[in-house]
């Protein structure tokens, strides 16, 4: 299972947020990492497969000063781990009088 799931503050944006983890131990497999997100007022999740050798993503086309709910599990041939606590973070809401 992966460890230690947080959100990259500085990395945050009105579209994006970035996250890292510590990869577990694989069990001796090649794993990719499945990372979940969703809108924290939804119910439905999106889930996004990562290579094995990344352990920080960026997730993408988010909506301004809005509060989602991301998760991570790793699978392989052996099997699914566990799935990481749930994280909720909020995108940065858009500047206003930049147009």
């Amino acid at each position: 299972m992966p460890q230690q799931l947080h959100v990259i503050d500085a990395m945050v944006t009105e579209s994006s947020i970035a996250v890292r983890w510590i990869p577990g131990f694989d069990g001796g497999e090649e794993q990719l990492f499945v990372i979940g997100y969703k809108k924290s007022a939804d119910v439905t999740w999106t889930y996004i497969n990562v290579s094995s050798t990344l352990n920080r993503f960026s997730i993408g086309k988010l909506v301004a000063g809005t509060k989602y709910d991301i998760k991570v599990y790793a699978c392989n041939t052996i099997g699914k781990s566990d799935e990481t606590s749930v994280l909720s973070v909020i995108t940065k809401s858009a500047s206003s009088g930049m147009y």
